[in-house]
């Protein structure tokens, strides 16, 4: 799968692995600082909550294909 690129204060293409901590701490909160200004209370809980749903997805699916490519490469003991 090619890797997903952005860029990030005007600078070259950088990918979500180029990123430090700190740095996409701060892009989260930047980007949830700017997504709210226009929102009602309620229009905040239902984006985060749908945030949440998503994050829990991807850390789903990241689970269960790391756990399937432990098998494939031998890394899970037989039972």
């Amino acid at each position: 799968m090619k890797a997903k690129h952005f860029v990030l204060w005007g600078v070259r293409p950088i990918g979500l692995k180029d990123i430090s901590g700190q740095e996409l701490a701060l892009l989260g909160s930047l980007i949830a600082t700017y997504l709210s200004t226009d929102l009602d209370i309620d229009e905040m809980n239902l984006l985060g909550n749908l945030l949440s749903v998503v994050s829990s997805s991807l850390f789903t699916i990241a689970a269960q294909q790391e756990l399937q490519q432990d098998d494939q490469q031998g890394l899970i003991p037989s039972p």
